[in-house]
């Protein structure tokens, strides 16, 4: 028995973070963060704010927030409505 000595290298992986996976990611958890608190903000604060028998709708006030800090392009902002539209002829 001849003693045979194997020497066996391991290649470096390395895993690469996509940027653009991580910012929609980010950007789905601040529209459901605000999404939430204007839901509390409107079950709770909804009937104590009460100004000329109107009262303020604060959902619709942080999605419009959400909107605002996140400023998506047009393509991005237009890109889930043409992925519909793209299917619906092809099928």
């Amino acid at each position: 028995m001849a003693n045979t000595t194997e020497i066996r290298t391991a290649e470096k992986r390395v895993v690469k973070e996509d940027g653009k996976a991580a910012a929609e990611m980010r950007s789905l958890i601040l529209t459901a963060v605000l999404l939430a608190a204007g839901a509390v903000l409107k079950f709770f604060a909804g009937s104590i704010i009460n100004i000329g028998g109107m009262k303020p709708n604060f959902i619709i006030a942080m999605y419009s927030l959400a909107i605002l800090l996140i400023r998506p392009t047009l393509p991005r902002a237009a890109s889930p409505s043409i992925q519909k539209i793209s299917s619906k002829s092809s099928a």
